[in-house]
């Protein structure tokens, strides 16, 4: 296949990635609401994380479909297999088209590794918060418990009959 049909190929790939990590953002700019929120719900937590997951797994696809036109790429001009693309880009044979996607596509991914982890800082928050309510919970238990034993007064008889 020649680099022009390659490079139009790879244009769709990446296009297709695009709009799936574009919904991956949306998703978890929702999540991440959802996590500053007082109270979690997590029915809606669940929800966008199962949509993730299956986003994901398309994305996983796109990897597989993406595979031929990489080795092929590697193969016919002699690129190295662990910078392909940016070699590819730089020697003329992409179209400014598919220069553009994938340069969107690389703040796209940058700016969603970020919210990911301000997602993370805020779950990791929420459980210290369960953490320390649990603790309270099981130290009231304690205290609960320790007033509710029956302290049990025995009655002695005492023989005056000495």
């Amino acid at each position: 296949m020649k680099a022009n049909s390659l490079s139009d190929k790879l244009l769709k790939i990446y296009s297709k990635y695009a709009s799936n990590y574009n919904q991956l953002l949306k998703l978890s700019k929702k999540q991440r609401k959802i996590l500053a929120a007082e109270e979690v719900d997590l029915e809606e937590l669940e929800n966008i994380l199962e949509v993730k997951a299956e986003l994901l797994s398309k994305v996983d696809l796109l990897e597989e479909e993406l595979l031929p036109c990489r080795e092929e790429l590697i193969e016919s001009l002699g690129l190295d297999s662990s910078n392909w693309l940016r070699q590819f880009l730089q020697q003329g044979a992409a179209s400014a088209e598919l220069k553009q996607e994938v340069a969107e596509l690389s703040d796209l991914i940058s700016e969603l590794k970020e919210l990911e982890q301000e997602n993370q800082g805020l779950i990791n928050q929420k459980q210290e918060g369960l953490a320390q309510e649990i603790r309270k919970i099981r130290q009231g238990a304690k205290v609960n418990k320790s007033y509710q034993q029956q302290v049990r007064v025995h009655s002695t008889y005492i023989d005056d009959r000495s």
